[in-house]
């Protein structure tokens, strides 16, 4: 906050002394006070002796005395609006000083003295913006039920009630009526309404500035119409101090983007301590209520010690079901054009794929098992969605209420009680029979079985659980997201159709004899992948980490032990200096480069949507088989087209900083004439 605001926050504060002071005078509160104090009898009906001795220190006694005959009208309870005033300046307070401790100790730019300890950890920040938001608007919300409850009952009677209407809390009033208080109620409601009313504008421009500054800072655009109608509808509902501590609290928001195109590093704009990245992908997915398990490597070992080695002999199998896919799920259109829903399509597509591999022929095709696989995503991110936004204090009461957290536990029952639970036992029953006759099944199951090292590993329901949860947020929602990109690239660009099309049917003029080779060799097809995921990447942000000692990069930045690190993986896409022309789609862009590099799977410092290095995501190609596979027969077999309705390339998605397809598009599809025979 620049020196100008801090000189008008001061001129403020002057002038609201100044004019409760003499509120105060007009009233007689100077007199009334010096009389109680004689007296030694606090005001009103009651019959309590005001205390004379509190702490042994006679000058601090005195303003104790003062305090306690001050606001004593709000502890007698005499006056409704009255208390209802004192119970919104309290949490509004509360709320105010939350912030300005947080900016107290992240700066510690003065006050040293009561700092004792930096709050310097993002879990600790958002905690105590918890506490003073749920303040401020807890209490808001109390003055705001009586309020409109005063104002429905004022319709119908008569009486005066402005004193269940204390405006003054939100609205600072200069003659407000004092009916039915006595000088006493009368300066102390003026003050509660001019100390908070101050408090609340200087705390509303100090947040709206710091929001606008961060903003600026990480070059977002800020939409001005739609803050002023986000910051009216906070105001109404969670009140000033609660809308200061939500715009301070979303500041912290845009840092993530900080500097994209400097060497490719994002940093927040304070510490973050996460222990590790377990405990973040549980933090970050709300863990505990979308089920979420994080307490194992079983997925990824059996990923990279039995699926990834077994490609090339399982690609059988992947044609095989996705020929009976397609004719269970495209439509009939040989000569005419039928809509289809195609995120919808490509996700049962790349289930039955994935169910042949990971569960085994048996339960492959059957319907719930296809159903739970595609669903479980859709009630983890609705929850995730749901959830948050809301204090994490309040998750443990919200949580089992919603219906998509409820979905995800019918469904996870109903995978580990009746489908792969009592198929884990079966398995085990006969490989411990010794029957010769016996030979295990060659799918993730078997695998996830066969590798688990403990009980808690190889139980049954946690097999289950961890299987539903990897074939369906790893495998199916993303690879269909991904092909789904790739359509509506081509539908707005069809220049690039043809060529990939000639390229498919030169490799694979029988698509049912499909091999790993075959599959590898489109390279014009890996190089369209490759393109369209730049313009449409998964997420902005991708590698997280957590440093494990400090560090000092090269141009002086500081990275303390704990700090949470990513990489800006989408403006690294569309930076001039990785990518030539980086604002034209060019689908051949990765052709005539390197053959290794211009796969669709290859991770690089420039190319990190499936992270990099060791911790690449090793499910990553399979995943790519499986929609290659899908795209080679649906560009050769169909035309497709928007209908009327769609102008353009449907806008993305935008889920925080992940990036999806508008799922809810629909397209034109035909056979068409003189395709290859697929059937």
């Amino acid at each position: 906050m620049d020196s100008l605001l801090r000189y008008v926050f001061l001129l403020l504060a002057m002038t609201s002394f100044y004019m409760m002071y003499i509120s105060l005078f007009n009233n007689g509160f100077f007199n009334l006070l010096s009389h109680q104090l004689a007296t030694r009898a606090l005001p009103g009906e009651s019959d309590i002796a005001l205390l004379s001795e509190y702490t042994g220190l006679k000058a601090l006694d005195g303003i104790l005395e003062s305090t306690v005959i001050f606001f004593w009208p709000i502890s007698q309870g005499h006056h409704v609006g009255l208390s209802l005033t004192g119970l919104s300046f309290s949490g509004g307070m509360v709320g105010i000083w939350m912030i300005v401790v947080v900016h107290i100790c992240r700066t510690r730019s003065f006050m040293r003295s009561i700092v004792m300890k930096e709050a310097s950890a993002r879990r600790q920040v958002l905690s105590v913006y918890h506490f003073g938001f749920a303040c401020s608007c807890l209490c808001h919300m109390a003055w705001l039920s009586v309020f409109v409850a005063s104002k429905i009952l004022s319709l119908t009677q008569s009486s005066n009630l402005w004193y269940l209407c204390p405006y003054g809390v939100t609205f600072p009033l200069l003659n407000h009526p004092a009916q039915g208080l006595g000088a006493l109620e009368a300066g102390l409601f003026t003050f509660l309404q001019w100390d908070y009313g101050i408090a609340a504008v200087a705390a509303m421009v100090w947040s709206i500035d710091r929001y606008i500054q961060e903003c600026h800072r990480a070059e977002l655009e800020i939409d001005k119409l739609r803050l002023i109608l986000r910051l009216l509808g906070w105001i109404l509902i969670d009140g000033p101090s609660a809308t200061a501590v939500r715009l301070i609290w979303e500041s912290e928001g845009p840092s993530y983007l900080q500097n994209p195109n400097q060497g490719g590093f994002v940093y927040l704009c304070f510490v973050v301590t996460i222990p590790t990245m377990q405990d973040r992908l549980a933090h970050d997915h709300v863990g505990k209520y979308t089920t979420i398990l994080n307490d194992s490597h079983l997925h990824t070992e059996v990923i990279q010690k039995r699926l990834t080695p077994a490609i090339s002999r399982l690609i059988p199998r992947i044609i095989d079901e996705l020929d009976h896919g397609f004719a269970v799920e495209m439509p009939e259109c040989e000569d005419k054009w039928v809509l289809i829903r195609p995120y919808e399509v490509f996700l049962r597509l790349v289930a039955r794929a994935g169910a042949r591999v990971f569960v085994g022929p048996e339960l492959c095709r059957t319907e719930k098992w296809l159903t739970a696989s595609i669903d479980f995503t859709k009630n983890i991110f609705m929850t995730i969605t749901l959830l948050r936004p809301i204090p994490s204090f309040l998750h443990p009461i919200i949580g089992p209420m919603l219906p998509s957290s409820r979905s995800l536990d019918t469904q996870l029952r109903y995978v580990q009680d009746e489908l792969l639970g009592p198929e884990i036992v079966k398995r085990r029953q006969r490989q411990a029979s010794g029957d010769p006759d016996y030979e295990k099944p060659d799918d993730f199951l078997q695998w996830m079985i066969d590798l688990a090292q403990n009980d808690k590993e190889g139980d049954p329901g946690n097999i289950a659980h961890r299987l539903l949860g990897l074939t369906s947020m790893a495998v199916v929602h993303t690879s269909a997201m991904s092909i789904t990109h790739g359509l509506y690239d081509l539908i707005t660009m069809p220049q690039w159709l043809e060529p990939l099309r000639q390229e498919i049917q030169e490799i694979m003029p029988d698509w049912k004899s499909s091999s790993y080779s075959s599959l590898v060799s489109l390279r014009r097809l890996d190089s369209f992948l490759k393109e369209s995921q730049r313009f449409n990447p998964p997420g902005e942000l991708s590698f997280h980490r957590v440093v494990k000692k400090d560090l000092v990069l090269s141009d002086g930045l500081r990275l303390p032990k704990g700090t949470h690190i990513c990489m800006a993986s989408g403006p690294i896409g569309m930076d001039t200096k990785y990518v030539s022309d980086p604002n034209t789609f060019d689908a051949f862009r990765y052709v005539d480069g390197d053959k290794a590099q211009s796969q669709f799977v290859h991770t690089s410092a420039t190319s990190m949507h499936f992270g990099l290095g060791r911790y690449a995501c090793p499910g990553r190609f399979f995943a790519t088989f499986v929609l290659k596979a899908i795209l080679s027969r649906f560009l050769v077999e169909y035309e497709f087209r928007f209908g009327p309705d769609q102008v353009g390339r449907p806008k993305n998605m935008l889920l925080g900083d992940k990036i999806v397809p508008n799922t809810s598009v629909d397209v034109y599809v035909r056979k068409r004439t003189g395709s290859r025979n697929t059937a």
